[in-house]
């Protein structure tokens, strides 16, 4: 009996952990934003571009997250929104509650994606892993375990 009250209390907490690690605002991504990103963000991290259609960026996210919390590593996962959406109804999506930052695309969104990737066509999600080691690797759908392992370094 003992251990059902232990149980719930650590999901209580991993539910409050997870609650407290999503983003309170959301933020542009404008021409500036994907070098800025780059600079800003720790080693590993992951951005992650989505849009508010995309049945599986949800789990992506998930996945991302739960790769660097698994292994106790320190790192950032970063939810880009392609598509026109209000910032009020992101914060509200429980999707993005996987992402320590919330960005919302703001202008010409071919010219974006081009320039975060010139071979970027639009298909989401379309994931920029930026390793340790200084690199970022692309993928377009869901990292496969392979490139999750190389992007933590293990």
């Amino acid at each position: 009996m003992r251990r059902a009250g232990t149980a719930g209390a650590l999901v209580a907490v991993c539910a409050f952990a997870a609650a407290a690690a999503a983003p309170s605002s959301v933020e542009r991504f404008d021409a500036a934003a994907w070098e800025d990103l780059q600079q800003e963000l720790s080693r590993p991290s992951a951005v992650v571009f989505t849009a508010t259609y995309c049945a599986s960026c949800p789990a992506v996210l998930a996945k991302l997250s739960g790769a660097l919390r698994e292994r106790g590593i320190e790192g950032d996962v970063v939810a880009v929104v392609i598509d026109d959406a209000e910032a009020s109804e992101l914060l509200k999506n429980r999707h993005y509650r996987h992402a320590s930052r919330l960005f919302l695309f703001e202008g010409n969104e071919a010219s974006l994606r081009y320039r975060v990737d010139s071979r970027w066509r639009g298909v989401t999600p379309y994931v920029a892993l930026l390793t340790a080691n200084g690199e970022t690797v692309f993928t377009a759908g869901t990292p496969s375990d392979a490139q999750i392992a190389a992007w933590i370094g293990q």
